[in-house]
């Protein structure tokens, strides 16, 4: 899903920098059930909200994106590079 309809960012901002993890879909409804299947598998909260007309989406910054950014990658065999770096590079990295 999130290398499907989504993004995986870091901004460096000078102040307060942060990892976000955001997903979109034209179905409020699989987002609604995403939102609960990770707070039922990492017990982190989203809230999904309408973006533009049929476009829903729902964002996971700071330490929730950090917490869903290792459910999943931390495993992961497959994905898409372009949005593992951010994690990688910027989460991971900072960690060690």
């Amino acid at each position: 899903v999130i290398d499907g309809d989504g993004s995986v960012n870091y901004f460096k901002r000078k102040r307060s920098p942060y990892f976000s993890i955001r997903i979109y879909s034209g179905s409020e409804k699989f987002l609604r059930q995403l939102v609960s299947k990770v707070k039922n598998a990492i017990d982190i909260d989203g809230n999904v909200r309408k973006i533009a007309g049929n476009v829903y989406g729902v964002d996971y910054t700071c330490t929730r994106g950090k917490i869903l950014g290792h459910y999943i990658y931390s495993d992961a065999r497959i994905f898409l590079e372009r949005k593992h770096l951010p994690y990688k590079n910027n989460v991971l990295e900072v960690e060690k």
